[in-house]
């Protein structure tokens, strides 16, 4: 996640560990169903720019399926993270959401670009260490 908004997001998560219950935090990457979104936010005068970083989204039906999960096990006393099963530059899974929808605007990356406002380095949008990998791959959700 970028640093500048760690503090933001993690001290919800560190009031949790320290309040002496039983827990799991689920943390998931972008949502397919949010692709849609973000090719349009960046959008502008017929060219779709991106900023230049590894992205894997995951499908919300995944994550619903961890959260049951999650929910119904043991509790962790951690966290669980949940990507997408494929790790691709941010461009690639734009430019496949606007093949599928018939859209040939040119798709390019450049690392000044921000993700909504907040500066974003190669690997902060997706999993540094173990996560549990979805099953749901971009082209298969973009088939429903």
């Amino acid at each position: 996640m970028p640093t500048s908004l760690r503090p933001i997001l993690t001290w919800p998560e560190e009031a949790v560990a320290s309040s002496g219950q039983a827990y799991t935090i689920v943390r998931a990457t972008q949502f397919h169903e949010f692709i849609a979104t973000l090719a349009g936010a960046y959008a502008a005068d017929g060219v779709v720019k991106v900023p230049d970083i590894d992205f894997q989204p995951i499908a919300a039906s995944d994550v619903a399926a961890a959260l049951v999960e999650a929910a119904l096990g043991q509790p962790k006393n951690g966290t669980v993270d949940l990507a997408g099963p494929h790790r691709a530059p941010f461009e690639t899974f734009i430019r496949a959401y606007l093949d599928a929808k018939g859209d040939g605007s040119p798709v390019t990356a450049d690392a000044a670009v921000d993700y909504f406002g907040a500066p974003v380095a190669k690997g902060s949008l997706v999993p540094g260490g173990e996560y549990i990998k979805g099953r749901v791959t971009v082209a298969e959700w973009l088939k429903v």
